[in-house]
Formats: C-alpha cells, structure tokens, sequence
C-alpha cells in the first residue's frame, strides 16, 4: 500500500502543478487602518470587549480590531485572509479563522478566540502573536494539563476574573473552560452533554446547549449565556449551578419582574460589571436586557421603534441583532451588531459597534453599517468586496463581477482601478429606466457583457434579469418577480424565474440564462421572447438526446464557446453538460457518478467534481471549471484531459505570486478566462477575485509543501517536502527508484537542493517541481532552502523549521479527502473496506522530526525500525485513538507508519475525520477513514 501511494506522489503530482501562478485582483483586504471607526466597513463582528483604559476590541474581516478613546480604529491582529498562521511573529501578520471571543488583561495582553480553529491566541503587547490553548484540531481533552495541548471546539466567549484566570465558552463541547494564569485547563462548568439539567448540582455535571458568552463577577460567580437552552446560568463560588434568568421557553416577557421566570430568546453573550449588575445580548428578541437585584428590563431594543440613530434613546431603538455586550468600568454599555447568521429566521445586522451611555443614550462606537464594502475609484487591490460570485470580462479587457452581498455589480478596469456600476447597496428592486448605480438589487450572482457592451446582471433574489446600456441606465429584461416557472413562448418580462444565476450571451446577442431553481436554462432571444432550451425539472438524465427533455440539478454557471456549444455547471450533479445550440442535444464533458476525488490527468467526462458552480471557456476551446466544493479550478484542455490549475483542495488563503495549484482557494464561483490565457475566480469566501496567469517562464514564487498533506508551513528533519515553481528542473522528469534499496542522492537529474547549506536527498525533479527529503541536521527557527539546475541557481526562499510538521497521506495524494490506510485485515481503508469500532488501522504520514535510532535520511528503512523521539496521538470522529505504534516504514524514506485503534464510540462513516499530532502538532485537517457501522 504505501508502496504505491509514494510512487504516485511522486510521478503523478506534478501533471497538475506549477502551470499557473496566482495573484488577487481584489478585495480580500480589511479596512485600511488607522482611520477614524465610524467610517469604516467592519465586517460582521460577533462581539466585543472593553480593556480597562475603555478601549473597545472586536473581532471580524479574520482580524482583530481597536477602537481607542479618540474614536480611531486600528488593526491589532490578522490579514484579513482565512487561516492559522503567523505565530511568533507580528500579529498582523497572522492568519486568523472568524475571531470571536476578546479578553484583554491587566498586562495589556489580549486574548482571541479563534473560532474556526479551535483554538486561543493571546497577543503579547509587544504585538507579537502565538497559540495559547488548543492545538488546532476539533475536540475535546485536556483537562488538568497544559491548555496549549487540550483541544477545544468552536470556543466563543472569553472573559477574565481578578486572578487572572481566562474563561472559555467552549461552545461545540457544551462546557466552560479555565486556564489558570500557570497555564492549566480545566472545565467548570457542563459535563458534555446537550441538554438542560443539572441545577442544583455540581456545574461540571450540568448540561448546557451551545454556551458561547461567559462573563464572571467581582465576587467570582460565573454567568453562562446558555444560548439554546434560552438561559443564562450562574456557577456559585461552590461550583453550584443555578438557572440565573429565563424560564427556558424562548420568547419575550418577564421585564420588571424575576429575571428567573421571565422569557429569553438565543441570548448569546454576558456581562457584569462591578456593581453586579448582569447585561444579556438577547439575540432572538433584538435586544439588551439587564438584570439588577433579580429584577430584569431592557435597556436597549425595541420591536416598533425607530431604527437606531446616534443621540436617541437606546430604549426605543428597532436592532436587527445584537451578539455581544460589554460594559467599561464607567458602566458604557457596549454591543455588537453584526448578521445573526442563518436559518435564524432573523433580519441582518447592522454591520456595527453600538454605544450605551449611563443616560440611555445610543451612539456609533464604530462601523459605517456596511459589512465589507469600499474601495471604488481606487485600486481594485484594496477594495472590499463580500461574497463575489458571477464574473464576465468583455472585449476591452474590462472584468466585471456581481459584488453579491454588498447588492452591487462592480467593474475592474485594465488599469486596476474598480467602480461600482449597478446597484446602490440596498437589498431590493427599483430603479428601473434610471441610472444604475441608483437602482436596488438583491443578491446579483450572475453578468455578462455583449458585444456592443450592454451589461446584463442575474438579479437573483428579485427573480429577475436587468440590463445596463451604454448610458448606464437599468431596466428589467427578464423576470416578473415572482419566484415561479411560466412564461415559455412569451415576452421575457411576464415570464417567471426562481433564483437565475449564470447568463451568457452569444454573438447575435441571444441572451442564455440558468434558471437555477428552476433547474433548466432558458433563452431570450432578440424579439424579447422567452423559451427553455435545456431541463425539464431536477434530476439527471438526458445524455445523448434533446435537451429539453434532459433533467438538470441546479444549474448555476454557463458559458458559451466560438462553436455556439453552452456549457453548464450542473451543480447538484457534480458535472459540466454541453448543450450544443445546433444540433439541441446535451452530453457530459467532465465529470462522473459521485463527488469529491480528482482524475487529474485523465478523461474529464471520468474525473469526479463536487458542486461546480463556474464555468468560462476561452477562444483556443479551453475549457476551465471553478471546482467549487473541492476549492479548486480544473482546466479541461481541447484533447478532452483534465488538470487542476488553481487550489490545492483546501480553505483558505496564500500568498499571491505561488504556483496556482499550491494555493488555497475558498469557494470558487464565478470564472472568466481572457484572450491572454489569464483566468479570474471569484474567491467568494476569501471576498476577492483571483487572477490565474499561465507561467512561461519566471514569474512564479517557489514554495516548500509538507509531501503528504500539500500545505505550506514549517518543515521537520526526515520530512518529504515536495518544492514547486518555475524551471526547477528538467523536462521529462527524473524520480528515484523507490524499492531500489539504494540511498536516494543529493542530486538528481543534475537538480540540488540545501536546507541551511546541507544536502538533501532528491526522490523527484522535473521543471516545475522538486521532491527532497529535509535533512536530519537543520535546526534553528528557520532555513534557508536554496535550489540549482545545472549548477544555476533556482529558487532561494526561508522555511520555518519545526520540531515536527506531520501531514497524512491521502489515496489520491491531494493531502485531503480518504485517507492512505491500511486496515487490520490488510486491506485498504474505503467506502467499501470501513474499518470495524475496536479494530486497528494503519495510516501513512512524513514530518515526525527527529527518530530514535538517530535517522539517516535518503537511506531506506531496515529493521529495526527507528520511531519518533516526539509523543505520537490520533483523534478519529474527534475522539482520541490509541496508538499502537509509529514508527518508520520498513523500505521507504521519510515515511511514518502510525498503528492506532478505532475508538469504541466513533462516529461510522466514509468520511470519519483523522488526526495525527506528533509532539502535540496536528496534521492539517480533511483527512478522512471509513468506520463501520455497529
């Protein structure tokens, strides 16, 4: 088995690397800062806190802001990108996953709840940034040892008492942790469970359901926003739990009586301050309550006030949804207002930091009630966009893209500068034979541009098509409104459409549209008459015959190519169909039974794609794919093979300037490919677009990847690093023979490489990639990783270097997805193969560090076997695996097999998540087994 999967890694990677390389065009950016806070575009924070200087922190855009005294907002921490990265060094430099929870102690240091991550990251005063609990993998344990090796899930409030101990809404596992200032963790409040039990016992045996706010008071009781038990809860100094306010039936009464028998509705955050009194972030009633003496009212929120404006009464202000409150030593109530998320059923926040004076009155703390949107007339590189998707260039080079949840279609022209073209940022419809820019949209998702340059915008949440003439003025085309299918053989504009999405346009200006939810595509042509062309309802079937008696599943992106052939991404299908406008028949061109997987390198119609929901083709017949659900772009050439050009399969952000198929994307949509070759995504998660450019030489940043997991980060000694660029090596590739018994060399096809000016062994060489093993000697914070080809230099970069980087093999070596496993019987871990609850099973990884016997790389592995000097764990389903053993792999170089037991309660399941940690350093996450059901 392990055999197999090294050799495919490395003779079978490097089809699909280092063609392209990859650049933002747009968006991607926090506000920049300083600037003064109530201009600013906060994003969607989700709480806030209060130092005792009355600086005001919050979280949001992947970034930590602050709000000083004088009103100036600043950013303290994060990129604005999605990640976990940058410990030990600059906090805004880091990468940081939707931070939540802020704390902030008398030493000035802050500490953040990095939600996605699960883990805490203080930041010292210095503004220098590292882990302080958990580890990064999803779970739960570690309790009464060090919080950095404990593992928590989707922690979300923070607070700190007096002595310094840190609090933790441990939101996934139902419970309330503490750190102690000596750095132990432990829980104080929930046993685990999911329900709403307990009162008058001990808080550690109490249930709770989804607590995220934890506030504590002078006295040191702890109050827990217990949100989906519709309470807050009180742990008394003996660690008994008690319900403090709300009866548990979700709603909105009880004020000016017993906070415990009145009605709370998802309160999602608490505070005290230091008189006793307890403010609520009452979620689900839009408001503010605050419980003095037992008794509760509410102090901001109101269901048929106005909305809020600075200066009026707080009291009788109409919210969209408050999700934290905080109070300053002067008693300023402070509360975020960001969106409430959905399926709440909920308005939508308003993108705000809100103020509370002693005398009621409400103000701007910061937040111009945008979510993430500036940056016209400047450049597109320091715009923010949120949630792009549709993308169309036209002839002169312009590139154009529904800016989706800024309600907005934006333009970016060839000299970078961008500007907004239709929409004036409202959600709705009006504006109709007026100026574009005046007009309301809602939730566009879908352009084009025709020859002469007439915009046409999928005006998805009005069910509507609109289009923009050359004076910019905006009219309906398409789309009566109403979310329905009628109208075929009429004019477009009485006709109904549910949610269109995608639209192309073809030379005689016959305008294609992707009814989505309708599931079929329909057709406008000249004379304004509206037909379907291609669905007849939701399914799949059809292949070889008409398309209009073919069955289509959410169609979203469409494209035509110079043959007149449409192309659709049928989304729910995980396939691309072809409807050729000649003949009126439809096929499949990519994509197979199933989802997920890859079939790089071979047919597209045999390769496996999840959910596309982008597709461009350009003039030479290429054929490119936003691979939405793998985070991927795929490229399908003219001889009908398939390649991955941008996106390693993983979330979230890189550096720009990497080769494309190194580089993570988060949710690919919309696509569109110039004359040039260039390709541009809508990087919707990351709200940006991408640029894809094709290498021809030069021009490319090289990067070190972990071999197995295909991440960028730390390398380890004895690690497989697989380096991709641009002229590594020679053309056609060279590999060492794996099996050969022979030591692997430190030159290969007349390629070397050095970590900190020692040789590596070269397993694989080619032109755009380079396969070595890092050497057992490199030490220190980081190395220099210098490459040659022929005696010239290739590449120099700086690599961290770590005590251990592990990362999983996976069966088709993209570093996620079913990982490359043995089961106890001897045969590969699948779908079809689960293993069995108690059984062993076998996983294959690199990047354990240092090994005992002292390791020799390049030398393959005799017995016996050396086994990693750092303390190996598993967690399988997020439950902790025993493990049997780790050691080397007998006959192999850099690869570390790990013996571990299914745990007993797991979870079964194809896609069972897996975890390797060495040293307490997990592997990156998206590996998964398959376990057997009972």
């Amino acid at each position: 088995m392990i055999r197999a999967i090294v050799l495919f890694f490395f003779l079978g990677i490097h089809l699909s690397r280092g063609q392209y390389v990859i650049s933002t065009a747009a968006g991607g950016v926090p506000p920049a800062t300083p600037l003064a806070a109530g201009t600013a575009s906060i994003g969607d924070p989700p709480r806030v806190a209060v130092d005792s200087a009355g600086n005001v922190y919050f979280g949001s855009i992947h970034s930590v802001f602050k709000v000083d005294g004088s009103g100036t907002l600043t950013r303290v921490a994060g990129t604005g990108r999605y990640g976990n990265s940058g410990d030990g060094g600059p906090a805004t430099s880091a990468q940081l996953s939707f931070p939540d929870g802020i704390a902030v102690d008398a030493a000035g240091d802050i500490f953040v709840a990095d939600r996605d991550a699960d883990i805490i990251r203080q930041i010292a005063p210095s503004g220098t940034i590292s882990r302080y609990a958990g580890t990064g993998t999803i779970g739960f344990s570690g309790d009464g040892g060090p919080a950095a090796n404990a593992l928590l899930s989707g922690p979300t409030g923070l607070t700190l008492d007096a002595a310094g101990n840190l609090y933790i809404g441990d939101t996934g596992n139902n419970r309330i942790r503490r750190i102690s200032p000596d750095g132990t963790i432990t829980t104080v409040a929930g046993s685990g469970g999911n329900g709403n039990g307990g009162d008058g016992g001990p808080a550690v045996n109490a249930d709770l359901n989804g607590p995220e706010g934890v506030a504590v008071d002078a006295a040191g009781s702890i109050y827990i926003a217990d949100t989906f038990n519709n309470v807050v809860r009180r742990v008394a100094l003996d660690g008994t739990m008690s319900t403090f306010a709300g009866n548990g039936y979700p709603g909105y009464s009880g004020d000016n009586g017993p906070a415990s028998i009145a009605t709370l509705f998802l309160p999602t955050d608490v505070a005290v301050d230091s008189g006793g009194t307890v403010y609520i972030s009452d979620l689900g009633t839009i408001r503010i309550r605050v419980v003095i003496n037992g008794n509760i009212s509410t102090i901001v929120g109101s269901a048929k006030g106005p909305l809020p404006f600075d200066g009026e009464p707080a009291v009788t202000a109409r919210l969209k949804g408050p999700t934290g409150v905080a109070v300053d030593a002067n008693g300023i109530v402070y509360f975020a207002e960001g969106s409430v998320g959905s399926g709440s059923g909920l308005d939508v926040g308003d993108f705000k930091i809100w103020k509370v004076t002693r005398d009621g009155l409400i103000s701007t703390a910061a937040g111009n009630g945008l979510n993430s949107y500036s940056g016209d007339n400047g450049p597109a590189a320091m715009a923010q966009l949120d949630t792009p998707t549709g993308v169309a260039m036209d002839f002169a080079g312009n590139l154009y893209f529904a800016d989706t949840a800024n309600n907005r279609v934006r333009r970016i022209s060839p000299d970078g500068s961008i500007v907004t073209v239709a929409g004036n940022g409202n959600s709705g419809f009006s504006g109709d034979f007026g100026p574009a820019v005046s007009a309301s949209l809602n939730g566009p998702m879908g352009v084009t541009v025709d020859l002469l340059g007439f915009l046409y915008i999928a005006d998805t949440g009005n069910n509507r098509v609109r289009a923009v003439d050359l004076n910019g003025m905006i009219y309906t085309i398409a789309g009566n409104g109403n979310a329905a299918f009628f109208g075929d053989g009429s004019l477009a504009q009485s006709a109904a459409l549910r949610g269109p999405q995608g639209l192309a346009v073809d030379p005689s200006r016959n305008l294609y549209i992707a009814d989505t939810l309708n599931h079929r595509i329909r057709e406008i042509t000249l004379d304004g008459i509206l037909d379907t062309v291609a669905g007849r309802g939701q399914g799949f079937g059809g292949d070889g015959g008409p398309a209009v008696t073919a069955l289509l599943n959410l169609p979203v992106g469409i494209a035509l190519d110079a043959n007149g052939n449409l192309f659709i991404a049928d989304q729910g299908n995980n396939r691309i169909r072809m409807f050729s406008t000649t003949s009126g028949n439809i096929t499949t061109v990519a994509g197979s039974d199933g989802s997920g997987g890859l079939g790089d390198g071979g047919a597209a119609s045999s390769a496996q794609l999840k959910s596309p929901q982008g597709v461009a083709v350009d003039p030479a017949g290429n054929l490119y794919i936003s691979d939405t659900g793998q985070n991927r772009v795929r490229k399908v050439a003219t001889n009908g093979s398939i390649g991955t050009i941008g996106g390693n399969g993983r979330c979230c952000y890189s550096n720009d300037g990497i080769p494309g198929a190194v580089a993570p994307l988060s949710g690919p949509v919309g696509i569109a490919a110039d004359p040039s070759g260039n390709v541009w995504v809508a990087d919707s998660g990351n709200q940006a677009i991408r640029e894809l450019r094709p290498v021809v030489s030069g021009g490319v940043e090289s990067v070190v990847t972990n071999g197995a997991s295909n991440v960028i980060g730390p390398v380890a000694a004895g690690e497989i690093v697989a380096i991709y660029g641009a002229g590594l090596g020679p053309t056609p590739a060279v590999a060492y023979q794996l099996g050969s018994g022979a030591q692997a060399g430190t030159q290969l096809g007349s390629v070397s490489v050095a970590f900190g000016g020692i040789s590596a062994p070269i397993l694989y060489a080619s032109a755009t990639q380079v396969t070595a093993i890092v050497p057992y000697g490199v030490s220190g914070p980081s190395a220099q990783v210098v490459g040659s080809y022929q005696s010239a230099i290739t590449f120099s970069i700086s690599a961290p270097v770590a005590a251990a980087a592990p990362g999983l093999f996976t069966v088709d070596n993209t570093g996620t997805g079913q990982a490359a496993a043995t089961n106890q019987d001897g045969s590969s871990n699948s779908a079809a193969h689960p293993a069995a609850a108690g059984s062993l099973i076998t996983l294959y990884a690199t990047g354990e560090g240092q090994t005992s016997p002292a390791g020799s790389e390049g030398t393959p592995v005799t017995a016996p076997q050396p086994h990693p000097i750092l303390p190996v764990t598993a967690t399988i389903g997020g439950l902790p695996a025993t493990v049997v053993s780790a050691v080397e792999a007998l006959g192999n170089v850099g690869v570390m097999q790990v013996t571990v037991q299914v745990p007993g309660g797991v979870q079964p399941g194809h896609t069972v998540p897996v975890v390797v940690q060495v040293g307490g350093v997990s592997s990156p996450p998206g590996v998964t087994i398959a376990v057997a059901g009972i």
